[in-house]
């Protein structure tokens, strides 16, 4: 190699590095659904102990396998979006950055999770 030529990269360095990005966001995203299902089970566990010091003959009851199996498909669906999508569809010839592709990728998990998450729960965790 002559002294004045720049390296080039490699021919995967641009998608593993969009892969990275999707990834660190896919997971930041994951630990937002995280905390919004954790909130969810906190208010409906508050509402519930409410409920039976009023009405101590209610029957009332928490379903924490449906908020734990909504969060699991949620957290799935979100990083499966992500990864998938930085790996797999962020080619080297991509006309965006890649850590731009990459947190593109990673926020669309995320969306793509926060739906999962309302449609198994049946109503916007967040509203």
């Amino acid at each position: 190699m002559a002294a004045g030529q720049p390296l080039k990269p490699s021919p995967g360095s641009r998608s593993r590095s969009a892969f990275l990005w999707a990834g660190g966001f896919g997971t930041l995203g994951a630990l937002v659904l995280g905390g919004v299902v954790l909130l969810n089970w906190a208010a409906a566990t508050l509402g519930l102990f409410l409920v039976q010091v009023a009405l101590p003959d209610s029957g009332a009851s928490l379903d924490n396998a449906g908020l734990l199996t909504a969060a699991v498909c949620a957290i799935a669906a979100c990083l499966a979006v992500a990864l998938g999508g930085g790996w797999r569809l962020s080619p080297e010839d991509a006309l965006l950055p890649p850590a731009l592709t990459g947190a593109l990728w990673g926020l669309t998990g995320t969306a793509a999770g926060y739906v999962v998450l309302w449609l198994v729960l049946g109503y916007n965790p967040l509203g």
